[in-house]
């Protein structure tokens, strides 16, 4: 059903290009030119990248394998301390 769906909206792919075109160059609203060159380049060129924010105390989000695992590692580390200092050295292990 969806890939129908998909299959027939694209066969007005041209239609709708044009549609966009027409209202990026005569559309009587700045901000429907706007956002209608803007939907032009985004099929185009593709959506900039997004960077994205997080809290500051935790590991970054797009990570490699080897990072996350010293991460990982770096926080056993700290938890075996933390237990240690509580319960005396060689607990956590």
């Amino acid at each position: 059903m969806i890939a129908d769906i998909r299959d027939l909206a694209r066969e007005h792919s041209r239609t709708a290009i044009q549609a966009l075109v027409d209202i990026a160059e005569r559309g009587e609203h700045e901000a429907a030119r706007v956002s209608a060159a803007t939907a032009l380049l985004d099929r185009g060129w593709g959506r900039p990248t997004q960077p994205l924010a997080g809290d500051d105390d935790m590991p970054a989000i797009g990570i490699s394998v080897a990072d996350r695992d010293a991460e990982i590692a770096r926080r056993q580390a700290e938890a075996r301390a933390v237990i240690d200092a509580a319960f005396g050295e060689g607990v956590g292990e």
